[in-house]
């Protein structure tokens, strides 16, 4: 059987930097390289044409999938690969690759992209990037562009899943620095807004919109207005997403959306949201963990309630461990979960007793992510080391000083310690750092307003005070 004929394709600007790297990586497996260039000024077309690429130069017209889609049309292999510049093949094995397109009848295939993002966390996603040369597999969508529905429709179904292809490539494109950043979030933005403009009725571009305009610290949703933004673009097509759960976009949207009302103090939104999507769509790992941050936040809510609130933290936790069996998401089964899990029994020490309290204490300091330190922090708190709890707040500050969760837990604990003047310029910080968070805006060391408090992470400093303002450091 002869071997399977591939072609890369790629679309690139400005790209010298990091596209030799790539072309390297990906040379062994592919048979044709063609790349549509849409108006470099570096080397970037020299660096391609090196390499024994096909270029192809083309005005940038605002659309990702028309560059994407003019690339398609000049290949002339079998199979096509979709690479993008800031990517590097981990693993060019060209037998194995033959091997896997022989064993299975499939259209297409994902590959693992491996995103590096800081504080030793990378985010994992499968995405479909190998797929058969047929005229009807052509991109769609201005920005964040997907093949997948062009090869469902082929297929005649609404939803598919690909086999994995076992390529595993490392994206760079999440560490570029803050000027690159601003300008592709707000090209993303533009171009997502004539998307909505365009096709007013598709959930689609509302979900990808929400998702990039949310405001968001790793596992955290901030309260600011551009979360009530995300939630109103989600609002007009939450009841067609519950009515068509097939939607490939359901799950992490309605996700979204019950976290971002839980975010914005609506729990029983929230609520109602879950109870339709869970009956639909079963227990996925985003659902359970939107679930799980809207009963920790009642947990919270529950004040001098002690009884509820402990039935709550129960109903938390198990539903964070039930994360575990569902081999999905798995920055949010392996990381976030099991973190929040432990925090539950931390804040509902008294009931679960001292021995299991310290296991769990123990399973969040352990390491040195960003997260467990904070978690440590206010474990340390609970416990009433209060120069513990400080120290892990400062060393979590020396990994992300930007990061205005830190800010705030310094600020919290240092009101708890009687020290207002540095805790009001810890709160300073974390507004600098978050701008029209109102969990920094709002804070009264003096008298706590538990309506202005962050939720998810953060929210649990709000077991530090009691409903009347008195610290629970002397537990």
């Amino acid at each position: 059987m002869p071997s399977p004929f591939i072609s890369l394709c790629m679309i690139t600007k400005d790209e010298s930097e990091t596209l030799g790297r790539c072309l390297g990586s990906v040379a062994p497996l592919v048979d044709e390289i063609v790349i549509v260039d849409t108006g470099s000024r570096d080397q970037t077309v020299s660096i391609a044409e090196k390499a024994g690429a096909g270029v192809i130069r083309a005005p940038w017209n605002d659309d990702f999938s028309a560059a994407r889609n003019l690339s398609l049309e000049a290949a002339s292999g079998e199979w096509i690969l979709v690479v993008d510049a800031d990517e590097v093949l981990e693993n060019a094995h060209r037998a194995r690759l033959e091997e896997r397109l022989r064993s299975h009848d499939a259209p297409a295939y994902s590959v693992e992209i491996v995103s590096p993002k800081g504080a030793g966390l990378s985010e994992r996603a499968h995405i479909t990037r190998l797929f058969r040369n047929e005229p009807a597999h052509r991109y769609q969508g201005r920005v964040h562009e997907q093949i997948l529905g062009a090869v469902c429709r082929k297929l005649g179904r609404e939803t598919w899943t690909p086999p994995r292809s076992e390529l595993r490539f490392i994206h760079d494109g999440y560490r570029p620095d803050k000027r690159s950043a601003r300008k592709k979030a707000e090209r993303n933005r533009r171009l997502l807004s004539q998307e909505i403009r365009d096709r007013p009725s598709d959930p689609g571009p509302r979900f990808l919109m929400a998702r990039e305009i949310v405001p968001r610290v790793d596992g955290d949703l901030l309260a600011m207005p551009e979360a009530e933004e995300a939630l109103a673009l989600l609002a007009p097509v939450i009841d067609r997403l519950t009515r068509e759960p097939r939607l490939g976009i359901a799950d992490p949207a309605l996700a979204l959306y019950a976290r971002l009302s839980v975010a914005l103090g609506d729990s029983s939104a929230a609520e109602r949201c879950l109870v339709k999507a869970r009956a639909l769509l079963g227990d996925t790992v985003r659902l359970i963990y939107a679930e799980a941050e809207m009963r920790l936040q009642q947990a919270i809510a529950c004040g001098e309630s002690a009884g509820q609130a402990r039935e709550l933290f129960l109903r938390t936790r198990t539903a964070l461990e039930g994360c575990a069996s569902i081999p999905s998401c798995p920055q949010v089964r392996d990381a976030w979960a099991p973190l929040r899990a432990a925090a539950c029994l931390v804040l509902d020490a008294e009931r679960v007793g001292m021995e299991v309290h310290e296991q769990a204490s123990e399973s969040m300091t352990s390491e040195n992510s960003v997260e467990q330190l904070l978690f440590g922090s206010i474990s340390a708190a609970r416990g009433g080391d209060v120069k513990q709890a400080t120290a892990r707040l400062v060393s979590a500050l020396g990994r992300r000083s930007d990061d205005p969760r830190i800010w705030w837990s310094l600020g919290a604990l240092s009101f708890l310690a009687s020290e207002p003047q540095r805790g009001a310029a810890m709160m300073a910080k974390a507004a600098e750092a978050a701008p029209r968070w109102s969990a920094a805006r709002a804070f009264d060391g003096a008298r706590l307003q538990r309506t202005a408090l962050p939720t998810g992470l953060l929210s649990l400093w709000c077991s530090v005070f009691s409903r009347s303002g008195k610290t629970l450091l002397t537990r």
